[in-house]
């Protein structure tokens, strides 16, 4: 017995929407992953209708491709956002008569990319079908049956995980579990107040201004450090270092746009050994404590693996602790923006007003940036068809914003002369989905494989698909970003 689901289709009379009635009234729908049939029961109704969500499982607003549609959309978008904000993944955009739209067009080449930049504007679902010809219904149905999961479909006859997935869930579980108590067993000691704060010392120069703090780079000592810097075969730091010694207990480098307050908030929220802030009058530069010890790339590859072991515990046990910080917003601590290594060090994208809208941005960029993939592919293939994109996220995965480091690599993990492990440089830091991590860590390719071997072990390993995604995502991570911090959230509500 098929489940029903009820469709309330919106429009202008010359939208498309009667057209598109007749073809999804009584639409058979069969979800491949478990085998079960859903039947669909549309019907035309208006904006005006007061009980549309007890009339209706889902929305569906439709707009005709083939005439000029920017005022429509922002009355859907007005409409949902203003009546219906909360219930936003009923609803759905379609824009119709798909085959009637110039080949050659933006539009028809690249659906996706124009389609995923309207849901990120509006919040709102949005694809292109055609209802005389078919395209886009099956791709369409599949969207209604998994977005509405959440809502009525699965309500009436809950599907539970399958006997093989409540097993391996269950196994999952307990191997995390099984790992967290190894991790505690055999990762390096933590001082309980390693992140305490002293005062400055009588000792310490005075650094009155930016320009005095650089000028202490070229002292004999500072210089030899740096030396230290570029010393090891595998360093990144040639030929110039990113940190000076300027004194023995100061250390000093050129200030993160976020660095400071990200330092001063891991500090005052976790266990995991930071070196203190000092002198915040500077706007320049960052001045933190001097931690006597060895940079990992220095010393990595002369421990033994028992010891290598026992850093990756120390290690995954720091990040535990990051993802017990949740944020309901993704972007720097702070003030929310999207900046640093992993997505472009001097653009600044967002701030995004949620994990969603943060997920809706990376989906269209990912489709802009296989655009040149398939550009490129075209130009040296003629005549071949290149392959679909692969850009549907995996199921699975978790858009919950935690704190995270984003940049754990060799050189910013010191191990001090007392055997405490140290993290440096949270410049990029930030509250991001858990995954990200792992791709922060894993953009090191020069990294020894003594080293990658851990990756999962201490971040976890990104789910099946975002590779892919994200080596689409970061060819344009710029193109709507910003060269100034925004104000307010973006993207602001769409005027087309």
């Amino acid at each position: 017995m098929p489940t029903d689901i009820r469709l309330s289709i919106l429009g202008a009379p010359d939208s498309g929407r009667t057209a598109l009635c007749k073809r999804l009234n009584d639409y058979f729908y069969l979800r491949t992953r478990d085998g079960r049939n859903f039947r669909l029961k549309a019907q035309e109704t208006d904006m005006n209708s007061s009980e549309l969500l007890d009339e209706a499982d889902g929305i569906l607003l439709t707009f005709g491709l083939d005439k000029e549609h920017g005022s429509l959309l922002g009355q859907y978008q007005k409409f949902v956002h203003d009546s219906y904000w909360e219930q936003r993944k009923a609803f759905y955009m379609i824009g119709t008569k798909r085959d009637l739209l110039n080949p050659s067009s933006e539009y028809a080449k690249y659906p996706e990319r124009m389609t995923s930049y309207f849901t990120l504007c509006t919040s709102v679902a949005c694809t292109f079908v055609s209802a005389l010809s078919g395209s886009g219904i099956e791709e369409l149905c599949c969207s209604i049956v998994t977005r509405l999961k959440q809502n009525q479909v699965d309500q009436v006859h809950p599907i539970g995980p399958s006997i093989g997935s409540r097993l391996q869930n269950t196994f999952e579980r307990m191997r995390s579990w099984g790992l967290d108590m190894i991790t505690v067993i055999f990762s390096l000691p933590v001082p309980p107040d390693i992140n305490k704060d002293t005062p400055d010392s009588d000792d310490l120069p005075v650094i009155s201004d930016d320009n005095t703090a650089w000028e202490m780079i070229k002292t004999p000592e500072a210089i030899a450090y740096s030396k230290r810097f570029a010393a090891p075969e595998n360093s990144i730091f040639k030929p110039a270092p990113p940190a000076h010694k300027i004194a023995s207990t100061l250390i000093l480098k050129r200030l993160g746009t976020f660095e400071r307050f990200n330092t001063i908030f891991v500090r005052s929220h976790t266990n995991i050994p930071v070196p203190q802030p000092r002198y915040p009058h500077l706007k320049e530069v960052l001045i933190t404590d001097f931690i006597p010890g060895t940079m990992l790339l220095e010393c990595w590859d002369s421990f033994s693996a028992f010891y290598q072991f026992r850093i990756a515990c120390t290690l995954r046990r720091y990040v535990s602790q990051m993802r017990c910080i949740t944020s309901d917003r993704p972007g720097s601590i702070e003030r929310g923006h999207v900046m640093g290594h992993l997505f472009h060090p001097y653009i600044f994208n967002g701030p995004f007003r949620d994990a969603e809208t943060f997920r809706n941005w990376i989906a269209h960029i990912a489709h802009t940036g296989w655009i040149t993939s398939d550009e490129l592919f075209r130009m040296n293939n003629p005549g071949l068809v290149p392959p679909p994109p692969q850009l549907n996220f995996p199921p699975d995965c978790d858009w919950t914003p935690v704190l995270t480091h984003c940049d754990l690599s060799l050189s910013n993990v010191m191990l001090s002369d007392n055997g405490v492990l140290w993290i440096i440089d949270w410049a990029d830091s930030g509250f991001y989905p858990p995954w990200l991590e792992s791709m922060g860590m894993r953009r090191y390719e020069r990294a020894p494989e003594s080293w990658k071997r851990w990756f999962s072990f201490i971040s976890g390993s990104p789910s099946p698909g975002l590779d892919t995604i994200w080596s689409h995502f970061i060819r344009k991570a710029a193109n709507l970003g910003s060269d100034d911090p925004r104000d307010d959230y973006w993207p602001p509500p769409i005027r087309f």
